[in-house]
């Protein structure tokens, strides 16, 4: 391969070897520093973002990540994803135990794209060294790609988005992978010789020692490859990038090329182990949940890819929840576009590998990073993104590159020119950048903000207003959720769930007698099996005093869907109520089968089999199941004491009374209980100044002051 020309051009104004080794140093790194403190401060607003999307399935919600299940578990749905999983677990550990903290997962994806610019941009460096640049061209190839990639638009949703970790965790192993597997590249053992041994700048190092670190960084390669694979599928393509980078850039002997592509053979049949893997795991390599046939795949990625690189270029109409629309196949013309767009930009890469190397790099690399989501697999959601993490580099690479490059001739004519305008130009262009970046990220913070950004550009999609009612009713925005779920009607009058959620909506306004209208004329007509419909009309028959309407209503809802927990337990507290303990029983130990940790199936378990039922070990289960779920609720302390004191638990019980006090410290019931038990421990006085704390707090029990505490003198300051 011919040797590439020296991108930088111009003449040094300095010689490099005038620097000393720690100046070279500074120079080097500093513009990194600035970079990163750009992307830090940008990124600085997501600490205060929810999650959002499949952060609640995965994160919140998930109960077996949240309650320390074993990360097969947890990690289920994205079985091949286990070391993003295994993050999102010390982001728990960090936030407590229990209850993420959005600040904490977010803090650590900013933290992880950080890191993947500080490895982009060591990487870019040594790329530039390969391509014979001087020192100036080289640090402006590394500074302008790695603040490009850090700071795009398009990068935004990866770092903003707490599951867009998983692009993030596989792109910064791909890259350590790739860095490790060519650092041989400047090395040789001593003696090899080839026609193009002069040309390579290596290093010769004695044989032994050349192979040790040879095999040693490859190991390490493979290592951090297997990483990145476990963080998200995109990593396979680590040795096709790696094959690029040895085809495309100059300064390689024949002899170190040939070793390396029998290595890379290795990495192509695990690769190809990984994939059959995958397939006899879920039988597709794509979504299981989507079926579509080859062709309209393909020619829907095809058109996809070109949407990908115009709205990198012109990052306008950018959401976090795109529009998925499926061509039929390629005799389409949106089709045939995408499909000349990549053969545009193959055919560039192809004409430019010889006189500019990098920028042929960086077009392949563009392409390559798709080739896991945006080629044969079919995904039900087209268009995402944080897909385009790994390809943003490409472009990244392809910009840093032709804006060095025309520095370089500028220069030569027009040198006075370019100095006084090269740098206010370029921190313009890096504040209007960052500037559309954080209007984005803003977007991010917020949940009615973003869904209701997804929204104004969904033409098809009806799913961003689904979510943007839901987060508007939460919000208590009932009146803006009903006017989002109607929206929806102007797509498709017969979608079930549209009504469904505006008659939800009226109900938590208050709206009852309207809600129960949708209910009954619309969303049973279109489901007559809808558990949540006739659920709801419970709630409203019980409003309204209409019980055995209610009964009925509750019965059916769960009769059509029994893990509705919130019928059986509606049920069980009518039954309760009607003193009917071993049906009610019944109904709360269903619910508590399907959601054990419901507060109030304990608190009425507890209550029947203290009061109606007498079982007293298994009361007092329930009772401390409910001190573990409510801890701040003094009665619930309370309860437990009375039956810690019944079944001659006296220091349990005191320990439970104190503990109810603690938390409310005017409990009246509390210092009556705790006071008659200390008293029956010989703890007199004590068990007085309870007493006299009650009587001043309820004059009802002064009586009991009188009759207890009249011979002490002198008289007990209730104050005490």
């Amino acid at each position: 391969m011919e040797e590439a020309p020296s991108i930088d051009s111009a003449p040094e104004p300095e010689p490099v070897s005038a620097y000393r080794p720690w100046e070279r140093y500074v120079l080097l790194y500093t513009p990194l520093l600035l970079v990163l403190g750009l992307c830090a401060l940008l990124y600085l607003p997501t600490l205060e973002a929810p999650f959002l999307f499949d952060d609640l399935e995965m994160i919140v919600n998930n109960e077996s990540f949240i309650e320390g299940g074993t990360v097969a578990e947890y990690a289920e749905k994205f079985r091949f994803r286990q070391e993003t999983m295994r993050s999102f677990k010390r982001d728990l550990n960090l936030s407590g135990g229990s209850v993420p903290n959005p600040a904490i997962f977010h803090a650590a994806n900013v933290v992880s794209h950080l890191a993947v610019v500080a490895l982009f941009y060591w990487m870019l460096l040594q790329l530039g060294e390969r391509l014979g640049m001087r020192f100036r061209g080289k640090l402006a190839l590394a500074f302008l790609g790695a603040g490009i990639f850090a700071l795009h638009p398009m990068t935004t949703e990866p770092v903003a988005y707490v599951m867009g970790r998983a692009d993030i965790l596989a792109t910064g192993y791909l890259l350590l992978a790739l860095v490790l597997f060519l650092i041989p590249l400047s090395y040789q053992p001593e003696g090899e010789v080839g026609p193009d041994a002069q040309q390579a700048r290596v290093t010769e190092l004695p044989a032994s020692t050349y192979w040790k670190v040879t095999l040693g960084c490859w190991m390490l390669a493979l290592a951090s490859f297997l990483k990145g694979v476990l963080c998200k599928e995109v990593a396979v393509i680590a040795p096709l990038l790696a094959a690029l980078v040895i085809a495309l850039v100059p300064g390689q002997t024949r002899p170190w090329r040939r070793r390396t592509f029998v290595a890379l053979g290795l990495a192509f049949a695990l690769v190809g182990a990984l994939l059959v893997l995958r397939l006899l795991a879920f039988g597709t390599l794509g979504n299981p949940d989507t079926m579509r046939g080859l062709f309209p795949t393909m020619a829907t990625n095809a058109f996809v890819t070109l949407l990908y690189l115009l709205t990198w270029i012109f990052p306008i109409s950018q959401s976090g929840d795109h529009d998925t629309f499926i061509l039929s196949g390629f005799a389409n013309g949106w089709a045939l576009a995408g499909v000349m767009g990549i053969a545009i930009t193959l055919w560039a890469a192809w004409l430019l590998r010889r006189k500019y190397p990098e920028i042929s790099l960086g077009l392949v690399w563009c392409l390559v990073g798709l080739l896991p989501t945006t080629s044969v697999i079919a995904l039900e959601d087209v268009f995402v993104e944080r897909r385009f993490y790994l390809s943003g580099m490409g472009l990244s690479l392809v910009s840093a590159s032709v804006l060095v490059r025309m520095s370089g001739r500028v220069r030569l004519r027009r040198a006075e020119l370019w100095q006084r305008w090269s740098r206010p130009v370029l921190a313009f262009a890096i504040l209007a950048m960052m500037f559309v970046s954080l209007q984005r990220v803003l977007v991010w913070t917020d949940t009615i903000r973003f869904w209701a950004d997804a929204a104004q550009k969904s033409r098809i999609k009806s799913r961003p207003y689904y979510n943007l009612g839901t987060a508007l009713t939460e919000a208590g925005k009932n009146r803006n959720a009903i006017a989002a779920f109607a929206t929806l009607f102007q797509r498709n009058a017969y979608d079930r769930d549209a009504h469904l959620n505006i008659a939800n909506a009226m109900l938590q306004s208050g709206w009852t007698d309207m809600a129960a209208k949708i209910y009954k004329d619309n969303v049973l007509n279109l489901d007559p099996d809808n558990a949540e419909a006739r659920y709801n009309l419970g709630v409203i028959a019980e409003q309204k005093g209409n019980y055995k309407e209610a009964e009925q209503y509750y019965k059916e809802a769960l009769h059509l869907k029994p893990e509705m927990t919130d019928a059986g337990i509606k049920l069980g507290i009518f039954y309760f109520s009607r003193d009917e303990p071993r049906v009610a029983l019944k109904y709360f130990e269903d619910a508590l089968a399907q959601r054990p940790d419901d507060p109030l199936a304990h608190q009425y378990l507890a209550l029947i089999y203290s009061q109606m039922i007498v079982d007293e070990p298994r009361a007092l289960e329930h009772f401390e199941k409910l001190t573990k779920l409510q801890p701040q609720e003094a009665q619930n302390w309370f309860n437990l004491a009375v039956l810690q004191d019944r079944t001659s638990q006296p220091d349990a019980a005191r320990r439970s009374y104190r503990r109810a006090l603690d938390l409310q410290p005017t409990h009246v019931p509390s210092m009556v209980n705790l006071g008659a038990l200390l008293e029956r421990l010989g703890h007199r006085v004590e068990a007085c100044q309870l007493y006299n704390q009650a009587a001043s707090l309820d004059p009802a029990q002064a009586q009991l002051v009188q009759s207890r505490c009249s011979d002490l003198s002198p008289p007990l300051d209730s104050a005490r």
